[in-house]
């Protein structure tokens, strides 16, 4: 019996059942730029978390970093804050709706992937409305405001067929562009990887 408990983010998937047993009154998630997948379980563990929670809880999605790819990844911090976040930025009720209205995709790997951003004035102009972005530790701590600045999150044409080719042929382009010792070094850790997902 406690008032407050701290877990890590990985755990929070694992131990679901237990933390909704536990019915908490409000929720404070640090590194939520963690929660930007739908697909992950962590995602979907918050989700269902936050919907297990009264109406009147207290949801708190704290990061430095809201959007770490793309702008994709802002849909599931704030809908796990409250779905009317998500939607008032879009007018849209799902993450491939909000996917459209923000961003530009195409199919890879037999999934839809985000290869660029639209927008990008309009969506920081309505996150400022709903989120928590700047304190004013500035004037207390007397130093010069703060400026952001928006740059453009998409990849030119000659930047993304580059990307495409060393994506498909990571070897050949590793060896092009680093030499024998880098693209060896890279087999390796790719044959790592396969090993581990055995």
């Amino acid at each position: 019996d406690c008032d407050v408990v701290i877990l890590a983010d990985s755990l929070v998937a694992a131990r679901i059942d237990d933390i909704i047993a536990w019915g908490p009154d409000n929720l404070m998630c640090d590194e939520a730029h963690r929660m930007k997948s739908p697909d992950s379980k962590r995602t979907k563990a918050m989700h269902k978390l936050a919907a297990s929670m009264d109406s009147g809880a207290i949801i708190v999605m704290a990061t430095g970093t809201l959007s770490v790819n793309n702008a994709g990844d802002v849909y599931n911090p704030l809908y796990i804050t409250s779905p009317d976040h998500a939607t008032s930025l879009s007018g849209t009720d799902t993450w491939t709706q909000f996917l459209d209205v923000w961003c530009d995709t195409e199919i890879a790997w037999k999934k839809r992937v985000v290869v660029g951003c639209k927008n990008v004035s309009l969506l920081r102009e309505r996150l400022i409305k709903i989120c928590m972005i700047n304190i004013d530790r500035d004037k207390v701590l007397d130093l010069p405001a703060r400026q952001f600045m928006t740059p453009s999150p998409s990849i030119g044409h000659t930047d993304w067929s580059t990307y495409k080719y060393a994506r498909d042929n990571f070897l050949e382009w590793m060896l092009q562009n680093y030499g024998k010792e880098s693209a060896e070094r890279s087999a390796k850790a790719e044959a790592m990887t396969r090993m581990m997902r055995l």
